[in-house]
This record gives structure tokens, sequence and C-alpha cells, in this order.
């Protein structure tokens, strides 16, 4: 059998945050005649069900955009954080979290700053690299490894970005195929560390690695919630696919899929492992 090779360090960050953060420092320093709205952190978002519902804008342009915010990752063990800093209303128009971060009533909105801690910046630099140019690659413009896109689906999950979750999970399946690998047992923790039962990332690789169950029971790697899902899918469901590397048909994957606002126009384009593209945009975020 064949797998992703291990990747992850040793020590693993905290799971990815969702949209609800600590309170920042600097929200108790403002002024108390600012208001308790103004004072309170971005980080105490309201929940994502209320700031998913928005009119999806036309994509912006490094013409007019101009406005730039700062987002200070501090990865687990590093004492600095790394600092980005990008273009306002690209990473806004993209990500309702950073809108109402960077948009809304909170201290982060006065600083356009943010802090988030416990985070790959290496995840970052892509999700990044995907707000300007719409491709799955890393900031070197070279083809998007497969071992990095459980963490950037669940980056995606985070920030509330389903197009590029979906992207994220086409290419994924593609590059499944195409290598005929499971993930690895760390990749395998990582997702299950960071997701719910009802993550579709999740639900994606129960059912895809069905098919791999009388191989992936012998290691004992395998974290044994996962082995327990597996054991139940086979008990009840319907393998997706004839045999471990057969490639999942269209309408079955849509059901893996997540919604997208309808406005979004994004396309997937994404760099194969046998070549590259280049990007449509020259747009890049400053790295500190």
């Amino acid at each position: 059998m064949r797998r992703f090779v291990q990747y992850f360090p040793s020590r693993f960050p905290a799971p990815i945050a969702p949209p609800h953060l600590e309170p920042s420092q600097a929200g108790t320093a403002m002024n108390s005649s600012q208001g308790a709205d103004a004072s309170q952190s971005a980080s105490a978002l309201v929940p994502a069900n209320k700031i998913t519902k928005r009119t999806r804008k036309k994509r912006p342009n490094f013409r007019d955009s101009h406005a730039m915010v700062t987002i200070n990752i501090t990865h687990a063990g590093e004492k600095e954080p790394r600092k980005f800093i990008v273009h306002r209303d690209f990473i806004c128009h993209y990500s309702p979290y950073f809108d109402a971060a960077f948009n809304g009533d909170f201290i982060e909105a006065q600083t356009q700053t943010l802090d988030l801690d416990d985070f790959w910046p290496r995840v970052f630099e892509m999700f990044i690299n995907w707000i300007y140019t719409q491709t799955l690659c890393d900031n070197r413009g070279k083809a998007l490894d497969i071992r990095w896109m459980v963490p950037l689906w669940l980056a995606a999950e985070s920030f509330l970005v389903p197009e590029l979750q979906n992207q994220t999970l086409e290419l994924m399946s593609q590059e499944r195929f195409r290598l005929q690998q499971n993930p690895a047992p760390d990749v395998i923790q990582y997702l299950y560390d960071n997701s719910t039962e009802e993550c579709a990332l999740r639900r994606y690789i129960i059912a895809t690695c069905d098919a791999s169950l009388p191989e992936l029971e012998k290691d004992t790697e395998y974290p044994m919630d996962f082995l327990i899902d597996l054991f139940n899918y086979a008990r009840t469901s319907r393998s997706i696919t004839s045999s471990p590397w057969v490639p999942v048909e269209p309408h079955i994957m849509k059901g893996f899929l997540v919604e997208s606002d309808p406005g979004s126009a994004s396309v997937f384009r994404a760099v194969g492992s046998h070549g590259s593209s280049e990007p449509e945009s020259t747009g890049s975020a400053a790295v500190a």
C-alpha cells in the first residue's frame, strides 16, 4: 500500500481557530467613550451564518485598491509572528471573516491589524496566493503539494471561503487518482483534530478510503476514530467507487462540495503536478 509520506512536525499546532478568537488586548485600552462595540475584538465575530449572507461585489483590482491590512501569524513554538501585509479589498472580497474584522465594528477595523495564533504561516501564504491569483500553488508559483491540501481546506473553512474549499477538494481528488495514494496517518489525525463529524472533507476521505479498508485496518498508526468511521461507513453505505483508485464521478463529487456564494465567479484552475501555469495577476502580499 502506498500513502502520503509523513511531513508534519512532531508538535502539531493547536486546531485552526474558527471565527471566534480571543479578544484583542488592544480592545481593553480603548477609550470607553468609543463604546463597547468598537472596543470588542473582531475575534469575537458574529456567528458564521450571520456574516456569510452578503452580496458578492465585483472582484477588486489593483488600480482602485490601495488600503492595506496587516495579519500577524504566530506558529506554535515561535516567539515572533510573521507579518503579512495584504490589500484589504482583496482579502475582504473573498473572506467574510476578514471582511467583518476589518470593515466591522471591531478594534481590528480601527487598527487594520489582526492577530492569528497557532497558525501555519505556510498555509496562510497559500491562502493569500489564492486570494490574489485564484490558483492553487505555493508562494513560488510551484504546484501545490498534496500533503498541504488538508490544512488549506480547513483554513478556508475557518475563513469562510467555500470557493477555496471546493477548489482544494477538486484538486485533491485529481491528485489522489493520479498518485494512487491514501492520506498518511498524521494527515488523518490532523483532520480529525480540527474538524467535526459533519465536515465535508472528512466525509470525502472516509468515502474514498472505503475501498482501501482491508489495507488501512492493518496499519496501527491510523487514528482509531477514523478506522471506526470507516467500518461504520462500509457497514451502512454503498461504496462510491468500484476500486480504490477509480475517479469519483462528478455527480457524486457534488455531495462533498460546500455551497458557495451565489455571486461567486471563481473558476477552478489548479496548477498541475506535471507543469505550472502563470498566475493571472502579478499582485502579492508583502511578508515581513
